[in-house]
């Protein structure tokens, strides 16, 4: 899991994501979902997500 700590960072509430988008509240959904994406990007897999409201995929729309 080379992401798990680029991901948790990102994801903080002084992170990157926190310093460019107002508003910004880190969720566990938001991190477990990036996760899953970084280890599939990571294993060069498939990952199907379904998620509910709130959990920011319209920031992690991922090709292979």
């Amino acid at each position: 899991m080379a992401y798990s700590k680029q991901i948790s960072k990102a994801f903080s509430p002084d992170g990157a994501l926190s310093a460019y988008i107002k508003g910004f509240r880190p969720r566990v959904e938001q991190v477990d979902m990036a996760t899953a994406v970084g280890n599939a990007i990571e294993q060069q897999g498939t990952l199907v997500v379904e998620a509910g409201t709130g959990t920011g995929k319209p920031l992690r729309i991922w090709r292979r």
